[in-house]
């Protein structure tokens, strides 16, 4: 008796799988190719409009004169304080108060 609840488990359990299976090969697959195809091409073409008002921006900036010391200052404070972050929770410390 137990071994034929067993084997109906085991069977059971076999079925299961390749109905799974198949229907990610034949219908879940296929689909999420195709929407990861697109969103692939639209990433792309946005991530270039992107970069190009980025260039466009900083030319800009540049043209008119704009002091680039104080903006290389605030990237630096930004990358410096993301790092502290990284190491002090990485390493357990505290992190610091600011008044």
């Amino acid at each position: 008796m137990l071994l034929y609840v067993a084997l109906t488990a085991i069977l059971s359990s076999v079925f299961t799988l390749g109905a799974a299976y198949l229907f990610y090969v034949r219908i879940a697959r296929p689909r999420l190719r195709s929407a990861w195809e697109a969103q692939q091409d639209d990433l792309g073409d946005l991530i270039q409009e992107r970069v190009r008002a980025g260039v466009l921006d900083a030319l800009q900036s540049v043209a008119k004169g704009d002091p680039l010391v104080t903006a290389t200052r605030s990237v630096t404070r930004t990358g410096a304080s993301l790092v502290e972050g990284g190491l002090n929770a990485l390493f357990g410390a505290p992190p610091r108060k600011r008044d």
